[in-house]
């Protein structure tokens, strides 16, 4: 029971300890205080551009992961046409030779 207490305690000194800083566009309350109107603009239009580019990314990953999916039939038929075992390596179409060679000949 001791020892859960201890854990228990430890574990709430660390998650107090991390992350707390209260930050205005991405920059801890303290150190934004002390800066002049001129770099706490600049400040801001580069969190604005990081946002810009956040979002930009999230677009992107969301049609990548799309057409992923959407891709996804074609690549398992293709994979299955590939790999199925034949008794006969020279049976496999020249597209699955292609893809299916080795790499350094070993």
């Amino acid at each position: 029971m001791k020892i859960l207490k201890a854990i228990l305690l430890l574990s709430w000194v660390v998650i107090a300890s991390c992350g707390i800083t209260r930050a205005i566009y991405g920059v801890p309350e303290e150190e934004w205080k002390r800066m002049s109107e001129a770099e706490q603009q600049t400040a801001i239009e580069r969190f604005k551009q990081q946002e810009e580019i956040n979002a930009k990314t999230r677009v992107q990953a969301e049609k990548a992961k799309e057409i992923a999916e959407q891709s996804k039939p074609k690549s398992e038929e293709f994979a299955q046409k590939c790999h199925e075992i034949k008794d006969d390596i020279s049976d496999l179409s020249e597209e699955c030779n292609v893809i299916t060679r080795r790499r350094f000949g070993f």
